[in-house]
């Protein structure tokens, strides 16, 4: 279903390619802008090696408890603090590596963890979720690969209903699902945090690069609940911030009690 006028009119309101899905989380609504245009995803990629992590864990595997090296030469700049320890002098827990990647968007805790999991687990678990577009083909920081193609990838359908597929498996007692969002709903930076209430639940998961923002949600507050992934491609950066501010707004004032077919 086509997304409310007030979205649409923000969505058509920049020469940014905006994509957007929402859906309740009892499945009484949900609408779109461009839900199946691919975008890249910077940092929201690492949804599912956090998930891929976990499920790992959970069949036996690998262990949380298992401790890589940490060299910092496993993430050339970006987000994050692990690129300032020294070479080789400490040691993480692959448990603590995935929170470092969510919550501080660490780039070395994740190129550890992608070496560790591999990119045909990750993307392995993609498939049995039926995500067809959502791809995991580099690591952080690596602008060779980004020329020759290699960009991680997704579309908001994908993308929402993988944030859906969490919480509803959380809803019936899986217990890799509830530890990917336990990690997701730690307090992290993120242009949704600001614009909602304090006390929402929010699992979440920002990305960043220039000209580009991405950010899958599952947003819950007293019986206002919704999954959402929202892509924004292109134009000014201090634009596309406060467009991304302004589409999480009117999609939480739409989900307050507007129709989504207003």
């Amino acid at each position: 279903m086509d997304a409310p006028k007030p979205i649409l009119d923000l969505a058509q309101s920049t020469p940014a390619r905006v994509g957007l899905a929402v859906e309740s989380l009892d499945g009484a609504w949900s609408y779109s802008v461009l839900p199946d245009e691919v975008f890249a995803q910077a940092s929201a990629i690492k949804v599912p090696i956090l998930w891929e992590l976990h499920r790992a864990a959970a069949a036996g595997e690998l262990s949380l408890d298992e401790r890589l090296t940490v060299d910092p030469a496993n993430g050339a700049g970006g987000c994050g603090m692990l690129q300032n320890f020294l070479p080789g002098a400490s040691q993480m827990a692959l448990g603590d590596l995935g929170v470092a990647m969510i919550v501080l968007s660490d780039n070395v805790a994740t190129n550890l963890l992608i070496d560790r999991l591999g990119f045909d687990a990750v993307n392995a678990l993609l498939v049995s979720q039926g995500a067809n577009q959502t791809r995991l083909r580099r690591k952080m920081i690596d602008p060779e690969a980004r020329k020759a193609g290699r960009e991680n990838t997704s579309t908001p359908s994908e993308a929402v209903r993988l944030m859906r597929r969490l919480h509803d498996a959380e809803g019936a007692g899986d217990p890799v699902a509830a530890a990917v969002l336990k990690v997701l709903r730690l307090r992290k930076e993120s242009p949704v945090t600001t614009v909602l209430p304090s006390d929402t639940r929010l699992a979440t998961k920002p990305g960043m690069l220039d000209g580009l923002r991405t950010e899958w949600s599952i947003v819950e507050r007293e019986g206002v609940n919704y999954a959402m992934a929202l892509m924004v491609d292109g134009g000014d950066e201090i634009l596309i911030d406060a467009l991304v501010r302004e589409i999480a707004v009117a999609v939480r004032l739409e989900a307050l009690g507007a129709s989504p077919t207003s």
